[in-house]
This record gives structure tokens, sequence and C-alpha cells, in this order.
């Protein structure tokens, strides 16, 4: 799986922190080779053979060409699953303010539901993050280990399937494949942050790619699975305040498992 974020960790808007902190972790339908050549070409549509050629960085594309990227976007092969981390309703608990400590506590939801579908597919957890400022990939193993120690934090985890060995940080210049998680942050972060111009949340982008967003393991239920709220005890509150995300969840409820596509969940 392929990890990306988008928004910045901290208070709630103190500083340069963003209300919303969100992962989007993206994983192909069938081999990873697949999703870089979609990034790959994904990139010559979009930008149009630049003179020198980089990873897509979603968030700096002009209105011109987002609309027709996040398009295409939507047919990549691979499913999304999304964590919105609200930096105004922190849990009280120690540090939990700190920049570095939201972060991990945030990811730890990702990576709980990453080794949910790798418990799906009998297949040990690969994770790669986009390499960030807030983190180094050390603290990032030594919290996972500690949730490993801790019968209580740790107890959703699928410990199996996850090796602390396997988690890793690159630079999206690296790995085109983070370009496509990038994208998928991007939107879902668009989709909850009030945006400066518009006024209002832009959730244009994240309704196209909703159809991508993982069902859980057994295929009938988004809210939970490919998108989490944290604090997940206000996940109401929040469908309240997002009709968007509410809407995709009332209309899973009423079409049932007919909404599964089985080749999403493998």
């Amino acid at each position: 799986m392929y990890v990306d974020e988008s928004g910045d960790p901290g208070a709630g808007g103190e500083g340069r922190s963003t209300r919303w902190l969100v992962f989007a972790g993206v994983a192909a339908l069938a081999r990873d080779d697949a999703l870089r050549d979609f990034a790959i070409e994904l990139r010559h549509d979009v930008m149009q053979q630049p003179r020198r050629p980089g990873p897509i960085h979603f968030a700096k594309l002009s209105g011109a060409k987002k609309a027709p990227a996040f398009m295409c976007l939507a047919a990549a092969p691979m499913i999304i699953m999304i964590v919105a981390a609200d930096t105004t309703n922190v849990p009280e608990a120690p540090g939990l303010r700190d920049p570095q400590n939201q972060y991990r506590f945030a990811l730890k939801y990702l990576i709980e539901r990453a080794s949910w579908l790798a418990e799906r597919r009998e297949q040990p957890l690969e994770l790669l993050i986009e390499r960030s400022a807030h983190v180094s990939i050390d603290s990032i193993r030594e919290y996972v280990h500690r949730l490993r120690q801790n019968p209580r934090t740790g107890q959703f985890m699928r410990w199996p399937y996850v090796d602390e060995a396997k988690i890793v940080m690159a630079a999206k210049e690296d790995e085109p494949a983070l370009w496509l998680a990038d994208g998928a942050a991007h939107a879902f972060f668009q989709a909850l942050e009030r945006d400066p111009i518009a006024g209002a949340p832009v959730s244009i982008y994240a309704d196209l790619l909703q159809p991508l967003l993982w069902q859980g393991p057994d295929g009938q239920r988004i809210l939970g699975n490919g998108f989490t709220f944290v604090p997940i005890q206000r996940t109401g509150d929040y469908l309240r305040e997002f009709a968007l995300i509410d809407r995709w969840v009332r209309l899973q409820e009423q079409a049932g498992a007919r909404l599964w596509a089985p080749e999403r969940d493998l």
C-alpha cells in the first residue's frame, strides 16, 4: 500500500495546522507495476510531456488540469482507504497535540485497516509512506512496535500480517504510485477543509473517487473501512456536518451488498 497525507497536524488552526489531517492509502487491485504504469501515463496525459518530468502534485495543478486529472485517477486499478483526523477534536491524551504524535496517531488507523486488507488477501502488509517532514520512519516503526506491546491500543491490528521492517518511506520522485495516493489525499482533504477562495469545502473530486473506497473484508461497508473519521466517537456528528459523505453511506446502506465490486477487494 502507498500512503500520502494532506493537511498539517497541530492544534486545529494554530500556526500552520489545518482542521483536517487526511491520510490516503492506495493498494493495487492486482500488480503494483500496474499502478506505476498508470501514474506515469497519467503524468503524460495531464502534464503534456513537461520539459522537466517529475512527480504529480495534485494540489499544484491548475483548474484546467485538475478536473481531467481526477477523472483519469478515478479509473486507476486500485482501492482507496481514507483516514480523516479532526485536529480540533484531539482525544484527551498526553502529547496528542504535538504534531508528530498526532501524525502517528492518525496513521495508526490507516495501518489497522491496511492490516485488515492484508488479512483478507492473506499477504503480509507492505506499507510505503511518502517522506514527511513531520516524522521519521524510525519513529513510526517504534510507535507501531509500542502498539504491538499494548493489548489495548493495538487490539484492532491484525498483527500476524504486520512487520515493522516492511513499513518504509520514499520520496514521490522515486515511486510513481505515491502520486496516486497524493491525489486521493488531496481530493478528500478538499472535501472536508474549508477552501479559502470558495468559502466552503470542494467535494467534486472526492465524489469522483468515492467508488474506489474499500468496502471492508465483507465488501459491504465504506464507513470505518474505506473512510474513517478520527475521533471515531464523533462520526455521527461529522456525517451530519458533511452531507456528501453521509450520502455515500446512506446509498450504500440502501443498496447493501449490491455495491460490492469484488475485483476491488482482491
